[in-house]
């Protein structure tokens, strides 16, 4: 039996108010409450336009600092962070309208710090929202000055951590650590493509100059690296 536009709609309310329910369940378990915002989050990515009225619930969530801060406090595995960089990144992929923009400043930070992340999968899906999603708010003129005001104060330890992670590591498997190093590199040149050039200056300058004096060859390299993507992007 086919089911109506009123059948879909109520079937999609429905769902959503169960997973929501149970994300904010606290005496449920993590991998639970994930799977419960990861239905969500594939019913977006998969078309339902009805799951799209939900979007600024499920951001009030993700903005939450007790949600971000939890898997550390309690020894997650990096599934969950994966699983947040996915609905973070399915959600500014979605229309952009419907972002609340409330969360900006504890998902920026979150997203971040999880570039510094030493779990290479981890920091490679952090590095690949930046690079794909850092310019996606700027078009929408309803979120560009607080998404701008939200990622502005964490944009030097951005630049820090994803010149870090273009640093070579010998304990790290070489396919991998590769896509890494690349996505870095994409998304410095989309930080330096959307943020203000004395901002990046000021950011990048004084670490440039610092690290390509180093010692350490694989520092100089990285550095080199990171300059290239500037140079090719702001055209300095």
């Amino acid at each position: 039996m086919k089911m109506s536009a009123g059948d879909f709609q109520r079937a999609t309310k429905d769902l959503a108010e169960r997973c929501l329910a149970k994300f904010d369940d606290a005496g449920a378990s993590t991998d639970l409450r994930d799977f419960s915002l990861s239905i969500m989050i594939s019913q977006i990515s998969n078309g339902n336009k009805a799951m799209l009225a939900y979007v600024p619930q499920i951001c009030q969530r993700l903005g939450d600092p007790a949600v971000l801060k939890q898997p550390a406090a309690v020894g997650t595995s990096e599934d969950f962070h994966c699983q947040m960089i996915n609905a973070v990144s399915v959600i500014f992929g979605s229309q952009q309208e419907n972002l609340a923009r409330v969360w900006f400043g504890p998902v920026v930070q979150y997203l971040v710090e999880l570039v510094a992340c030493e779990d290479v999968e981890t920091a490679s899906l952090a590095c690949e929202f930046w690079s794909q999603y850092c310019d996606k708010p700027m078009s929408v003129a309803a979120v560009r000055e607080p998404w701008l005001a939200a990622f502005k104060p964490h944009l030097p330890n951005l630049i820090a951590s994803l010149m870090d992670q273009m640093i070579l590591r010998e304990d790290a498997e070489v396919s991998s650590f590769d896509t890494l190093r690349q996505r870095a590199a994409a998304a410095f040149e989309c930080v330096a493509r959307v943020c203000p050039s004395e901002l990046v200056c000021s950011a990048f300058g004084p670490l440039m100059e610092k690290r390509i004096k180093s010692n350490s060859w694989s520092e100089k390299e990285a550095a080199i690296r990171a300059l290239r993507s500037f140079t090719r992007t702001t055209g300095q």
